[in-house]
């Protein structure tokens, strides 16, 4: 057979659509696949990759941000249709595969304009827009899940096949791929790892496992940062000197298979691409469901895992990295449960997804790994059995039926683009004037030390695939405009809404150790955010924090005490003098060392009123003018200042 595979942008729809492409190249070896494509960085690493010859097509994700995106959004669309025509006029294949993403859309539609039979795998238990669309034109739906089946609309077409995995996940041999990796074959080894482009959480996840096993003989960590986070990652590490002999880390994992088959616990994100790859591989899983996804579907993915033994699942929340952590040392603790755990997740692989897929396409039942002979060849799309036979004449009648029916199509896609356009526009106008609107654009202005997705987060909005919904326009802005690190939030009730996010200029001011963290504050004491680096502002020690969300005042124990020091800092400032630390750790002496060379010793009424009247500054002006540059201040109750040098 002659196939056209497409599918791409993310792991997530490429690995599929190449297990796919494996069981029908091993099972004729004789027949021709193609991959059609849009030209993404990572369809282009991994499909040839993979032996797969790539043709690229123009195409965009849907856009309904406004009527003119959305009509160049069909434009693009419709040239990456045409673009799709040409190579499949030439190509001539009998059917085409597709699972999902907007790269598929215009290879779908050339194949429903040519007549060629299409075939959708929709790998998420909630399907995306581009897999709804095409399955009112497609023979056949195949679903990784069986909960997709209901947002379908027809039925009659669908069949349940499970995640098509590459065969080189299953059966492997352990023991020769730790050998390979030069893993000792006794470690417990921890695999973390974010997809193709990494998340924010499964780094933090990883930072946190390769902190906690570093060093420690017994223990490797595999750490898969993501393309998008691996440079800054890697970085801020080397600069620490942070380099475990046991710790690896990548910005992406190629080698999936050997890594998995080498690994004792995966923890990860629960696409449906992970979900089916750990089970493949028989791995004990720990999963973080992404919380932006629609209709919470990798959630479920997991729980189908989890609910057969296979998998622990941790919700995203404040103590996401927390969680992990007490399950990965309760696995530690008790090795049998992570072999129990395997067993139970190699049960429920789906070994047979790509045989059932290639058994629906041909009409054939599998064959050995050899693959059998190449059967007759079938009829060309296009061209009515009824008229063979009749020469010259019959391919002539054949040629005009066929010209006939394209028109007919042509007329019917452009009607069929009309009035879906003119529905969307339609839509969009009386959703505008409901209580229900939809925020297709987010802006954000300012000095943002958090992501759009942080800020949407702080909003309380419920966010969904590129849009957020929301009953009331009124609470998603009171939620944005209540938090003190924005300055301004304004939703728009025009289409598109427009949600406009303006960020108040916001400077690093000073810093609490918290735990082996640091706590970034602004002038207002507001938290900016957390790192493990040393940072380079003002570091207060001796207050010891008890409550911290990121763009709220932070709490101590002792706030009267927060409010103090931050006052102290202030007027350090406006004294001209720098503090390098400031110990608080008791109520009656505080000790501020200023430019390292000069030291104060008081105790802190007198200080903060020396501070407030400006009588330190002159103190310490008049130093300076005399050259001198250390010594101790000490201050009397009686608020005179004596000056002791150090020689």
């Amino acid at each position: 057979m002659r196939i056209v595979l497409t599918g791409g942008c993310t792991g997530g729809h490429i690995y599929p659509a190449l297990a796919i492409g494996d069981k029908f190249r091993t099972e004729d070896p004789d027949g021709k696949i193609i991959y059609i494509a849009c030209g993404e960085p990572l369809e282009r690493e991994i499909i040839p990759a993979h032996g797969y010859e790539l043709h690229e097509v123009e195409a965009t994700g849907l856009d309904r941000s406004n009527p003119v995106k959305l009509m160049n959004t069909i434009k693009r669309t419709m040239k990456g249709r045409d673009q799709a025509l040409t190579i499949m006029k030439t190509f001539r294949p009998d059917a085409v595969i597709s699972t999902g993403s907007f790269v598929s859309v215009p290879v779908v539609l050339a194949a429903k304009k040519l007549g060629v039979p299409v075939y959708i795998h929709e790998q998420n238990g909630y399907p995306g827009v581009s897999n709804k669309m095409a399955a009112g034109f497609a023979k056949n739906v195949f679903l990784g899940f069986e909960s997709a089946r209901e947002h379908f609309k027809s039925k009659d077409n669908i069949v349940y096949s499970g995640n098509p995995v590459r065969p080189d996940f299953a059966g492997r041999d352990r023991e020769a791929d730790r050998d390979e990796l030069g893993i000792l074959q006794n470690d417990l080894v921890i695999m973390v790892f974010g997809g193709s482009l990494g998340s924010a959480t499964t780094n933090e996840i990883g930072e946190a496992v390769a902190r906690k096993y570093a060093g420690k003989d017994g223990y490797t960590v595999i750490w898969g940062t993501g393309k998008d986070y691996y440079d800054e990652i890697s970085a801020r590490l080397a600069e620490e000197g942070f380099a475990p002999s046991n710790v690896r880390i990548s910005a992406y994992i190629s080698d999936m298979p050997r890594m998995l088959s080498a690994a004792d616990i995966s923890i990860s994100r629960s696409g449906a691409l992970s979900t089916a790859e750990t089970t493949m591989a028989g791995r004990a899983a720990i999963f973080i469901p992404s919380p932006n996804v629609t209709a919470d579907h990798q959630y479920y993915n997991a729980k189908a895992v989890s609910d057969a033994g296979g998998a622990i699942i941790v919700r995203e929340d404040d103590n996401t990295v927390v969680n992990v952590l007490d399950a990965l040392a309760d696995l530690d603790n008790n090795r049998d449960k992570i072999s129990r755990m395997a067993e139970a997740s190699r049960a429920i692989a789906p070994v047979d997804a790509t045989d059932i897929i290639y058994r629906t396409v041909t009409g054939r039942e599998p064959s050995s790994p050899a693959g059998p002979a190449p059967g007759p060849a079938e009829p060309e799309y296009g061209l009515p059995e009824s008229h063979e036979g009749l020469g010259e004449l019959g391919e002539r009648i054949a040629y005009r039926k066929a010209e006939k029916a394209r028109k007919q199509k042509k007329f019917r896609t452009r009607f069929y683009v009309l009035t879906i356009t003119l529905t969307v526009l339609i839509a969009g106008f009386i959703l505008s004037l409901s209580g229900l609107f939809t925020v297709d654009s987010i802006e954000v202005q300012g000095n943002a030390h958090y992501s759009t997705e942080e800020i949407i987060n702080m909003s309380h909005a419920v966010p969904g695939r590129n849009v957020i919904y929301h009953a009331n326009k009124d609470e998603i802005t009171s939620y944005l405009e209540n938090n003190p690190y924005i300055k301004k939030a304004v939703v728009t009730r025009k289409l598109p809404s427009t949600l406009v996010i303006t960020v108040t200029e916001r400077n690093e001011s000073l810093a609490f150790k918290y735990d082996d963290d640091y706590l970034i504050l602004d002038d207002d004491g507001i938290l900016l955010k957390k790192t493990r680096n040393v940072p380079k502002v003002t570091l207060v020690e001796g207050n010891v924090v008890n409550r911290i969300k990121l763009g709220e005042v932070i709490g101590t124990e002792d706030d009267e005490r927060l409010s103090d020091t931050l006052s102290l800092i202030k007027a350090a400032s406006r004294a001209d003098m720098y503090f390098v630390r400031v110990d608080m750790s008791t109520r009656r002496m505080v000790r501020a060392y200023i430019y390292d060379t000069l030291m104060v010793r008081t105790d802190y009424d007198t200080l903060m009123t020396n501070l407030n009247n400006g009588r330190l500054h002159l103190v310490v002006s008049r130093l300076f003018e005399d050259g001198i540059r250390r010594g101790t201040i000490t201050f009397a109750e009686d608020g005179t200042a004596s000056f002791m040098p150090i020689i």
